[in-house]
C-alpha cells in the first residue's frame, strides 16, 4: 500500500512570497478571481495548494475562469486516455 502524503497548503503570506508580492495584493487577486482557487480552512482562513500555485505559475498565470477551464480540459484528457 501506498504510504500518504498529504499536500502542503500555502498561506497568504508564502504565496505572496513565492509571487514577489504583498499578502493584500494576493488577497486583492483572489477576490478579483486572478488567481488559482483558494480553499477556506476555518473562519477567514484561506489556504492554496502548493500544486496549484506551481501549475497556475506554469499555465502562465491565467485567471480563475481561465484555470478552471483549463483544468476541465486536462480532466477530459485524462478520461480519454484512460479509455484508449
Amino acid at each position: 500500500m501506498a504510504e500518504y502524503i498529504p499536500e502542503r497548503l500555502l498561506s497568504t503570506g508564502a504565496v505572496a512570497e513565492i509571487l514577489s508580492l504583498s499578502k493584500r495584493q494576493v488577497s486583492r487577486m483572489r477576490s478579483a478571481g486572478l488567481i488559482c482557487p483558494s480553499i477556506l480552512v476555518g473562519v477567514g482562513t484561506v489556504r492554496w495548494r502548493r500544486s496549484d500555485i506551481e501549475k497556475w505559475i506554469s499555465w502562465d498565470c491565467p485567471t480563475l475562469k481561465v484555470w478552471l477551464q483549463l483544468c476541465n480540459l486536462q480532466r477530459e484528457k485524462r478520461g480519454k486516455d484512460a479509455v484508449h
